[in-house]
């Protein structure tokens, strides 16, 4: 694989938690200022409760996002199924007594 085309995936791989972070760090800002706003005027109170439940929707984005990843989530994988009465056999099904 070419070394630009390694950079070209890991910049898509990065670019939603890069997206997610400064989206977490606006709401961020614009809560602390809403916050602020909202000692002098009331109206700013709802506005302090929206930021907070968009703020919690992106810290579970950003949870997400960042967990680290299976080396082999990218890789292809081969499943092979069979028909016949196999499955239908004793010794395929769990054994009662």
């Amino acid at each position: 694989m070419t070394r630009s085309r390694r950079v070209g995936r890991r910049y898509a791989a990065l670019r939603p938690i890069v997206e997610g972070i400064e989206e977490f760090r606006r709401l961020t800002d614009d809560r602390e200022a809403a916050a602020e706003l909202a000692l002098d005027d009331a109206s700013f109170a709802d506005e302090v409760a929206e930021l907070d439940a968009a703020l919690e929707a992106s810290t579970a984005k950003l949870t997400r996002l960042l967990a680290p990843r299976d080396p082999n989530d990218d890789a292809d994988a081969l499943l092979e199924i069979k028909s016949g009465r196999a499955a239908r056999s004793r010794r395929c099904s769990p054994e009662t007594s």
